[in-house]
């Protein structure tokens, strides 16, 4: 038998409640419970028809690696999006890299904004793959809880007030995840402002 064993590292990593939950919804299920799954954001929409007929017009014989950062005609289409959005800052496709997928991109981002030991500032409710990334990157997470009673918003003092020497980047999804809650340009705006002060990555 081999004496090879998982790194203190990967043995530590926080594992994720949402796929634990979902081991136990699918257990209860096998018991004839019936359950909702609320725990994955599976898509619940169309997926657009342009989408599906892009897959089925590519007929590539060899599926070769792609660009590191993206195919160009992809990030070009994606630039054209943003650069649609109001307040948003000019991009072109030099500035974007395609990631397989959100989490993927925060990992990423998370790894080129900070060093092993700085702070990253949450606000809770927040996604848990968030504590397994920082884990990963021996990073220390901080957390500024919101609260139903005020829908969930996020109060700018309190965020402020988190902020540390060692803080070096703020995470705020929106829509929020899990809550759903969509910050008003205006509280971006404040949040933004906040992160120019202290120097943190937003």
């Amino acid at each position: 038998m081999s004496n090879a064993q998982v790194s203190t590292r990967g043995a530590n990593v926080p594992s994720s409640p949402i796929r634990k939950l979902a081991g136990l919804a699918r257990d209860a299920v096998r018991r004839g419970v019936n359950v909702h799954f609320m725990n994955i954001g599976q898509p619940d929409i169309p997926t657009p028809k342009a989408m599906i007929d892009a897959y089925r017009q590519y007929d590539e014989t060899v599926l070769a690696y792609a660009p590191s950062d993206g195919f160009l005609a992809y990030r070009d289409k994606l630039a054209i999006y943003y650069n649609g959005l109001p307040a948003t800052p000019a991009v072109n496709a030099d500035d974007i890299v395609v990631t397989v997928g959100g989490s993927e991109a925060i990992l990423f981002a998370l790894a080129a904004v900070t060093d092993p030991g700085d702070r990253v500032l949450v606000c809770e409710p927040y996604y848990t793959n968030y504590a397994g990334f920082v884990h990963m990157l021996s990073l220390e997470i901080d957390a500024v809880s919101t609260s139903p009673i005020d829908s969930y918003r996020i109060d700018p003092k309190k965020v402020e007030a988190a902020i540390t020497s060692e803080t070096r980047a703020l995470i705020i999804p929106s829509p929020g995840n899990p809550t759903g809650v969509v910050l008003s340009e205006a509280e971006l705006d404040e949040l933004l402002e906040i992160c120019r002060r202290h120097g943190l990555f937003f």
